[in-house]
């Protein structure tokens, strides 16, 4: 099978680093073809000279990439007559909502505004053009069907998971000085709810624990003023790492934690940060969500705290802090079903599965 995975994409990112090394692991054909990221509206310029450009346009599949809305504008236009004619399917990765994200979570926009029914018609026309789009989560599926429209059968679930040769267990030991060492990574902005994580640094304050907190983003200068109004000394803030840096970071902790929640959106994505987490062995505290119904063993592969709830959020942590056999079997159990489910190459055979069972792509392919 050769596949075109089309779009202006960071091909670091990790849904589009797992699928393309899940689709290297699975023997499949893969041709990029990429505008960049950067450049505004030049980037798709040069996403469709670089299409033109290409010598042998055969392809059993493409693969339009996240972020998806406006490259699939230009795929319904490019791979009109191709798709008429060779009957080649497309598959938009709808990983986030635009309209989801920029204005029902972030609220750069009022849901009024222009901006907002430009994000609304964005995403229902990218699910529109395509034969099937992918998901990250239950949850996220029934928002596109119920918020766009969208008919279940055009929408598939395809975990995040991801890079297994890079995101692995360590030996090393936990540093500190003999402190408990609480990490958290990832872009902050409201659905992962940082300031309860900061609260919940406030109430284990007497307590020997050390929170870590990496990553910059729209809530980052609140979340510091919440931090230095209370005087909190046991939070280190550290700047953005490479990806391949983080399980540096991850491997040293005690406990990671995950998006603690406080929107909507929250409770629809299954954030990058938990397989990572769970790729690497570690015990997992995350805000219970309706993203993570087929993913969180309660008790089991991680510790789920009521969204938006600091004093939760802290009872758990001194749960595992004072248990290293919950610990122990948290960590285990985690790795175990990443292992299991949600490495590159278990993700895109079932993917490849999924069409299968929705004839987009023929049994044999």
């Amino acid at each position: 099978m050769t596949i075109l995975f089309f779009g202006a994409y960071d091909p670091s990112y990790s849904r589009n680093r797992v699928l393309l090394r899940g689709f290297h692991l699975q023997h499949t054909n893969v041709v990029e073809c990429n505008g960049g990221t950067s450049g505004g509206i030049l980037k798709f310029l040069k996403l469709i000279w670089r299409y033109l450009k290409l010598g042998n346009k055969h392809f059993d599949l493409i693969v339009v990439a996240f972020p998806a809305q406006e490259a699939m504008l230009i795929a319904g236009v490019l791979f009109f007559f191709r798709r008429a004619l060779h009957k080649t399917p497309v598959v938009v990765d709808m990983l986030t909502s635009h309209y989801d994200g920029y204005i029902l979570n972030r609220k750069r926009y009022s849901p009024k505004s222009l901006h907002a029914r430009w994000y609304w018609w964005i995403d229902r026309i990218a699910v529109g053009l395509a034969d099937c789009a992918i998901v990250d989560s239950d949850a996220s599926g029934r928002f596109f069907a119920e918020e766009f429209g969208i008919p279940s059968r055009k929408l598939m679930t395809v975990f995040i998971g991801t890079d297994d040769s890079i995101m692995k267990p360590s030996p090393q030991k936990p540093e500190g000085g003999g402190q408990f060492l609480v990490h958290f990574h990832g872009n902050l902005i409201p659905h992962q709810g940082v300031e309860y994580l900061i609260k919940a640094a406030n109430i284990l304050r007497e307590e020997d624990i050390v929170f870590q907190i990496i990553g910059r983003g729209q809530d980052y200068a609140r979340c510091r003023k919440l931090a230095d109004d209370l005087q909190l000394s046991n939070i280190r803030w550290i700047d953005p790492v490479p990806y391949e840096r983080l399980p540096d970071f991850i491997n040293k902790a005690d406990i990671c934690i995950g998006p603690l929640g406080g929107t909507s959106h929250f409770d629809r994505c299954a954030p990058n940060k938990i397989y990572e987490y769970m790729a690497c062995g570690k015990p997992i505290i995350i805000g219970r969500s309706r993203a993570l119904e087929r993913i969180a063993r309660e008790g089991i592969n991680m510790l789920l705290s009521n969204p938006a709830d600091e004093n939760d959020c802290a009872e758990k942590i001194r749960m595992v802090k004072h248990d290293p056999v919950l610990r122990q079997k948290l960590g285990e159990n985690a790795y175990r079903d990443f292992i299991h489910l949600y490495t590159p190459q278990r993700l895109v055979a079932g993917f490849f599965d999924g069409l299968r069972q929705r004839k987009i792509i023929p049994i044999s392919a």
